[in-house]
């Protein structure tokens, strides 16, 4: 599981440990808001913690719709 902490500086922060001289590398924006998502579905980690752990408002607003998706798919299964 990805941990919501800063990672190291030049890391992605999905948590992959790759190196990367932005947030992210390619995609992995979308892997870290999936991962956060069904986290916090599962109860593993709190909502507040996951936005925090997002660097920007639109991967915020992502991760809201994602956790939207992810919590309504859980109560149709």
């Amino acid at each position: 599981m990805t941990s919501t902490t800063d990672p190291t500086p030049g890391t992605c922060k999905c948590g992959c440990g790759e190196p990367t001289p932005r947030n992210y590398r390619p995609g992995h924006d979308a892997r870290h808001v999936g991962q956060l998502a069904r986290a916090v579905a599962a109860g593993t980690t709190d909502k507040r913690a996951a936005l925090k752990a997002l660097p920007t408002e639109p991967l915020k607003a992502k991760f809201t719709k994602a956790l939207t998706r992810t919590t309504t798919k859980a109560v149709t299964e």
